[in-house]
């Protein structure tokens, strides 16, 4: 019996000396871990990017100046005009006017009723047009507290997309009215306001920076269609369409994202929560460093154009999923995707704009069409296909010009536009 007893004495032991060895195994992965957060947060910021969503919030800057504290004054009106933009779509006008085929001109009603509501916000014109006239965009949101942040920014996304759609209406309606100018003038602060909101932070912010500008695009189209205009006005645009064909503006925003999420994660998970999960081993590494581990990949390939990406495997291996970089990272991984593949087609759309508003210039000098891209005198870094890299695709068809890019399956569909087969710029059967 005493032999028996001392083995199970022995036995208890050597258990107890094992849970002991695993417990100093696992004290010191966490405090590897935490160490290693630590650093590479620490290594985020001498490299002079932000690491939490506090050193997100801009440098002040005078109101007047200051397009978003300019739009955040007038907040309340651009919720009223929402509220009307989303009745008059309740009509019987407005689902008339919302099954037309887009760029068909507006029915005299659809005019009628679309401007009696447009009048009602000179005011909102007014302010609309100073905050795009500003150089610069600083974000009026509080980035102190992040659950506030959020919903804050949401309401920032909707107003703008308010915006342009009051935009897009002034545009419709000079156009209606052959104030051809003026619906230029109106697509030209449609990119503007894109460019100024280029500054407000984080992924979903560049998406729709690309939407204002992907709608901006057929407006620009088909009031340059619609008349003549002077030769410093085509300037104008060209000047601004160069300013949009920039894709640095995602790397940007994905440096944004990457503060971000570092502070979702510690407000998600709190200190408690982390402990836990950091007894858990290999989530310290999905959660926090692995999240950190797969920007590091993907920041130095983001702003290459689509042909250049793919082109590498080692670079194109970016968006394969699983990651290995953990779960988190793995859903991570498809919206920065999409915003990818969104910046390339953008940058095709602008640079298809910039040819036909380069063609038509011409066309008003020379009193005929160009015969090809050359007699443009487009750096030939503005028509190169962002998909492909090769020149953009210019086609002359009986309802006007195409120019296009063949996207991301790299097939030539012939122009279409539509469900975006090819994308690029052209009349509304194209669309």
């Amino acid at each position: 019996m005493a032999f028996i007893e001392a083995r199970r004495t022995t036995r208890i032991w050597i258990i107890l000396a094992l849970a002991g060895v695993v417990v100093l195994l696992l004290v010191g992965w966490i405090l590897y871990s935490a160490g290693s957060f630590a650093g590479r947060i620490a290594a985020i910021r001498a490299a002079g990017d932000p690491a939490s969503l506090a050193e997100l919030a801009p440098k002040p800057i005078p109101p007047d100046e200051n397009a978003a504290a300019i739009l955040a004054s007038v907040a309340g009106r651009i919720d009223s005009f929402g509220k009307d933009h989303g009745r008059f779509y309740k009509s019987p006008i407005g689902k008339d006017y919302d099954q037309r085929m887009d760029g068909e001109p507006l029915t005299a009603e659809q005019a009628a009723a679309i401007k009696s509501i447009l009048n009602k916000y000179q005011d909102l014109h007014a302010a609309v047009a100073k905050a795009t006239a500003c150089p610069r965009y600083a974000s009026t949101l509080d980035f102190s507290n992040w659950s506030q942040f959020q919903t804050a920014h949401l309401d920032a996304l909707q107003n703008i997309r308010t915006v342009a759609r009051f935009l897009r209406w002034q545009s419709e309606i000079a156009m209606s009215e052959g104030r051809t100018s003026d619906a230029v003038e109106n697509g030209i602060e449609q990119l503007r306001l894109a460019k100024l909101f280029e500054s407000e932070p984080l992924l979903v912010s560049w998406q729709v920076t690309c939407a204002l500008r992907g709608t901006a695009a057929p407006n620009l189209y088909d009031s340059l269609t619609s008349g003549k205009i002077s030769e410093s006005l085509h300037d104008e645009l060209d000047a601004e369409l160069v300013r949009q064909d920039d894709m640095h503006g995602l790397v940007r925003a994905l440096i944004e994202e990457r503060a971000y999420s570092i502070t979702a994660l510690d407000e998600q998970l709190g200190r408690a929560g982390r402990l836990v999960i950091n007894t858990i081993g290999w989530r310290v590494k999905s959660m926090h460093n692995g999240v950190i581990d797969w920007y590091d990949q993907v920041l130095p390939v983001i702003g290459k154009p689509w042909y250049e990406l793919q082109a590498d495997p080692v670079a194109r291996g970016v968006f394969k999923t699983p990651t290995g970089f953990g779960v988190l990272t793995d859903l991570l991984v498809p919206a920065v995707q999409a915003a990818y593949e969104s910046a390339n087609r953008t940058t095709a759309i602008m640079r298809s704009l910039r040819i036909y508003n380069a063609l038509r210039n011409y066309a008003d000098k020379n009193g005929r069409d160009p015969s090809g891209l050359a007699d443009l005198g487009l750096p030939a870094s503005a028509t190169v296909d962002p998909f492909t890299g090769k020149p953009l695709i210019l086609k002359h068809t009986d309802d006007g010009w195409i120019v296009y890019s063949v996207g991301r399956d790299g097939q030539d569909d012939g122009g279409s536009l539509k469900d975006q087969k090819d994308c690029g710029v052209g009349p509304p059967k194209a669309r």
